[in-house]
């Protein structure tokens, strides 16, 4: 033994083990119709000895089907001999019924609104090109309608081209594809972007037909165009 007057060495006993503490689960068999009216306020009796206090925050749910049956509340006051408990504040509710088996938890608190998205871009469908009579087509490059673009595309937006119901591929600043976009007589290919070298499809540009990349020609006498796009 040290001079310090300590124990050293000998081994003490445990000591029993505590009460559990009080915890929140709880069980209730009070039949409310909370889910279906308007109440914001219950009084129920749950499972004794819990450790609720006035301004927790809880949770109801259905104990048979607990994800679509549940309202949340703010406990006013519990009576952990008895088990009674006034709840109000009833917010956050889900299914309906009248329930007469739940079960009783802490929920966490309502987070604040966050802040208002920035708004984002209205755009409508420009159909202002619809059921127009194609120019007959001889070779690549040609003219396929007298029409030229009402309004300039939302930047970066395919535009739809239909010949007689059936879409045909536009160039994206290309032209070797079906069709293509030109502000120019035909000379360049528009692209989608207006960052495009050749710039993008807008207000006034017309469409260009590739009869050997599509594999045949426009015939004005039974071709139809529609040209979509968004603005």
């Amino acid at each position: 033994m040290s001079d310090c007057g300590c124990n050293d060495g000998l081994e003490l006993p445990v000591g029993p083990k505590g009460d559990d503490g009080r915890g929140y689960d709880a069980t209730s068999s009070t039949s409310l119709d909370t889910l279906d009216t308007a109440a914001t306020t219950a009084s129920l009796t749950i499972t004794t000895e819990k450790a609720y206090t006035p301004g927790a925050r809880g949770r109801a749910s259905d104990a048979a089907n607990p994800a679509v049956n549940f309202f949340e509340f703010v406990v006013l006051s519990y009576d952990p001999v008895t088990g009674a408990m006034s709840v109000n504040n009833i917010d956050n509710k889900n299914g309906s019924g009248t329930i007469a088996n739940w079960n009783i938890n802490l929920a966490g608190e309502t987070g604040s609104t966050g802040a208002t998205g920035a708004a984002g871009l209205t755009s409508r469908l420009t159909r202002d090109a619809i059921s127009l009579v194609a120019l007959t087509t001889a070779s690549d490059g040609d003219k396929a309608v007298n029409f030229t673009l009402a309004f300039t595309p939302v930047n970066k937006t395919y535009i739809l081209v239909n010949v007689s119901g059936q879409q045909v591929e536009v160039g994206d600043g290309v032209k070797t594809k079906d069709s293509y976009f030109s502000g120019d007589g035909g000379t360049t290919a528009r692209g989608f972007d207006t960052s495009h070298p050749n710039g993008g499809v807008q207000i006034g540009d017309e469409l260009f037909w590739n009869g050997s990349v599509i594999t045949y020609e426009l015939n004005a006498a039974v071709d139809i165009i529609d040209i979509i796009y968004p603005t």
